[in-house]
């Protein structure tokens, strides 16, 4: 769903986790699934806003192998999330897809995966009618300037 023209980097595990656990860190990173439709629905309106606030660059993850497999470097990302991550019924902390987070000065000021795990079983055309559309890109809209203010 995202146009060619886009503002996504594509990242590794390695370079995440530079961003996730640098005390200067800085970034947006979209986690997600190349296979997962929510997170193509989702990597749209993220990058609309993106562009039209003026956002240069956010990082996207792919995350689904490093997740399937448990790396280390993974698991190092989901414990520096703590208290932002979901723990499934066997205890185990994990990221969901589609999840953007932004990070300044080493700081999360903005943790999201509103649409990685739903209540009612619909799909993501449903799911984003025009309402969902504007309340989330308005939503963005002030973390991405929050983002790109001075300190």
């Amino acid at each position: 769903k995202v146009d060619e023209d886009n503002v996504f980097k594509f990242l590794n595990v390695t370079d995440v986790n530079n961003v996730v656990n640098n005390k200067n860190g800085t970034g947006i990173i979209l986690f997600g699934f190349a296979t997962s439709e929510w997170t193509n629905y989702y990597a749209k309106y993220v990058n609309d806003v993106a562009k039209n606030v003026g956002i240069k660059e956010i990082m996207y993850y792919d995350f689904e192998s490093d997740r399937k497999e448990r790396n280390g470097t993974y698991e190092t990302i989901v414990n520096s999330l703590g208290v932002y991550t979901k723990f499934d019924d066997y205890n185990t902390a994990d990221i969901y897809a589609p999840t953007l987070i932004v990070v300044k000065n080493g700081k999360i000021i903005l943790y999201n995966d509103s649409t990685s795990m739903r209540d009612g079983n619909y799909t993501p055309d449903i799911y984003w009618n025009d309402y969902q559309i504007e309340e989330f890109k308005g939503y963005l809209s002030y973390a991405f300037k929050e983002y790109l203010k001075e300190d």
